[in-house]
């Protein structure tokens, strides 16, 4: 059944969907609001626009989206929808592909990107390679499937371990190793640490050949992946399907989207938590697997090692395909690249230039945070006399116990001195859903706030405190120290630069 109307959609959401409601994006990046659609949108900074978004990744630090049109990668930090990092341009205002030549720093038509602790790595789809970048670098260190980062030239070296050919999609694995989709020869290669020659593939039977099919090695269409501690998991998206690889194996023991390995057929058996239509991208968290069915327009979570799925994003039910073109009542017009976190499913929409924020499905996820005790006053340069306590909450309010990880703050800005910094730490752990602000402190007087961030999750700022001059702070004008500046420090100022006399700095 095909609906086609938002107010259509509403309908289902009350009769169509027991169990789950339609889940409602809560964050937009590329547009100022849930309401607009509009290409490069003037209403935001040029560190905000998006044209044609094709990839997105999330780490606690913040969110990573591709542009294929601006030719470029965008970091927006915490819950900002705002860049503060951009990769393959030396500018926001710059999209030329290639800018300033074939380097280690540019980007010509980039598709997917992925990032973790071991720093981030781009498909530099037109230029026929993968960039690597160590963490918080915009120049590339490592480069996969060229002689060097001055060529693009595509499968250089025919099909074989170290050449590509319009690459579209990257992962990377807990210890940095790399995993690249050969997308138009149907493969997908995995990179060691540190290495830009290939040791294994997936989708061939050696890494000097090239097989299409459908079954339970072969694919027709490569696309998206993700790694877990277990394998690897494949979007074969012309099959129609999603595949997943123990490590160690080029045989796949495991199908999403079709009844065995050799069927291929669109949504078999009719639109179903078993089904998939052309599907894009995986993405994987602690609980379950996370695929785009692209054409179905919607994302589809499955517990565990299940192959059917039980949660639905961007469709009011599992056995329904809604088309709206109403871009804030919930419904996807297309589902390219995804990303999962703690809190949320990133959707890439390439069709609306944006990228959609939707709350993860769950009564213990964490959906805010907030200051509970708030910061006390201080010297300048000392602890704060009242550590502040920060508390993660879930949905319904209570403490997120089961939650680790990190609030990081900074000197929040408009309140107090500009030159002012934080001394000490600035990123303090969430041990069950709480953290303790223990090492806060101010090099310089004045009154201030805090922002904290936790993940992605919405900034928070703290009550105001006071930072005091320190007992003993040197005054440059108190010449003789007594505390108070007088004539006499007058006196011995103008005798020291004349050169009559000497001062101490006592």
């Amino acid at each position: 059944m095909n609906f086609r109307t938002a107010s259509t959609a509403l309908a289902v959401l009350i009769f169509a969907a027991p169990g789950q409601a339609l889940v409602m994006p809560d964050r937009v990046y590329g547009q100022p609001n849930l309401n607009v659609v509009i290409s490069n949108n003037p209403d935001l900074p040029p560190n905000g626009r998006m044209v044609s978004p094709r990839g997105v990744a999330v780490t606690e630090e913040g969110v990573y989206i591709s542009d294929e049109m601006l030719n470029r990668v965008l970091f927006m930090p915490g819950g900002s929808i705002l860049a503060s990092r951009v990769y393959g341009q030396p500018d926001y205002s710059s999209t030329f592909y290639n800018h300033y030549g074939l380097n280690a720093s540019s980007l010509s038509r980039p598709a997917e990107v992925e990032a973790n602790d071991s720093g981030v790595i781009i498909a530099d789809w037109r230029n026929s390679r993968a960039l690597f970048y160590r963490p918080g670098e915009t120049t590339a260190s490592r480069v996969f499937g060229q002689p060097g980062f001055g060529s693009s030239c595509p499968q250089w070296d025919g099909i074989s371990p170290n050449s590509l050919t319009y690459p579209e999609n990257v992962s990377l694995d807990a210890n940095g190793g790399a995993y690249v989709t050969d997308s138009f020869i149907c493969r997908v290669l995995y990179y060691p640490p540190g290495s830009s020659w290939a040791t294994r593939v997936y989708g061939a039977e050696t890494l000097y050949s090239m097989f299409t099919g459908s079954n339970e090695k072969w694919m027709n269409s490569a696309a998206g992946t993700a790694v877990s501690a277990d394998g690897v998991y494949i979007a074969d998206r012309a099959n129609h399907r999603v595949l997943f690889y123990p490590h160690g194996s080029q045989s796949a023991t495991r199908v999403y989207g079709q009844p065995n390995f050799t069927a291929h057929v669109v949504n078999n058996g009719g639109i179903s938590a078993n089904s998939l239509y052309y599907p894009t991208d995986v993405a994987l968290d602690k609980d379950g697997v996370y695929i785009s069915d692209t054409y179905n327009k919607r994302v589809l979570f499955y517990p565990g090692t299940s192959t059917t799925a039980t949660i639905v994003y961007g469709q009011p039910s599992l056995n329904t395909v809604v088309n709206s073109s109403a871009p804030g009542d919930g419904i996807l017009s297309d589902a390219r690249a995804i990303a999962v976190d703690e809190f949320a499913v990133y959707v890439v929409e390439t069709y609306r230039a944006r990228v959609v924020r939707y709350p993860k499905v769950g009564v213990n996820v964490p959906r805010s945070f907030e200051f509970t005790g708030q910061p006390g006053t201080a010297k300048a340069g000392e602890s704060l006399s009242e550590s502040p306590l920060v508390v993660v909450r879930k949905a319904d309010g209570t403490i997120a116990s089961d939650f680790n990880g990190f609030v990081r703050v900074k000197l929040a800005s408009g309140v107090g001195p500009s030159c002012a910094k934080l001394l000490g730490t600035t990123k303090f752990p969430v041990i069950n859903g709480v953290a303790v602000l223990d090492d806060v402190r101010v090099d310089t007087p004045g009154t201030y706030k805090l922002t904290a961030s936790v993940g992605t999750l919405t900034e928070h700022d703290s009550a105001e405190f006071t930072i005091t001059a320190p007992d003993h702070a040197f005054n440059p004008a108190d010449a003789d120290h007594s505390g108070s500046v007088t004539i006499t420090d007058a006196v011995l100022l103008l005798r020291a630069f004349a050169g009559l006399d000497g001062l101490t700095n006592g």
